[in-house]
């Protein structure tokens, strides 16, 4: 399914990076959240542009965020566990751990 050129698969990896890179800003250390910390980030961020100036203007992360469907929000969770079990997996791989 396509939401403005965009397939939901697509809109949720948005979703899910923009998430991060939120929480980033906020100094927040990835590999403590959950998806659900993910999630309340994007409502935060929906509810945020929600009383912007431009209320009507919808970033594509919380675009995916407002019409999420229960599955589309199993699969984030999905994916955010895959994201955190990537990240684990390379900082225990040696090469990382010598860069590091």
């Amino acid at each position: 399914m396509r939401n403005g050129g965009k397939t939901l698969d697509e809109m949720r990896s948005i979703a899910i990076g923009a998430a991060r890179s939120k929480a980033r800003e906020m100094d927040m250390d990835l590999s403590l959240r959950t998806a659900e910390d993910m999630l309340t980030i994007l409502d935060d961020m929906l509810r945020a542009e929600m009383q912007s100036s431009k209320p009507a203007h919808r970033s594509w992360a919380t675009s995916w965020y407002e019409q999420a469907s229960e599955t589309q929000i199993r699969l984030f969770k999905r994916d955010w566990l895959k994201w955190i079990h990537s990240q684990n997996e390379m900082k225990r791989d040696p090469s990382y751990q010598q860069a590091h």
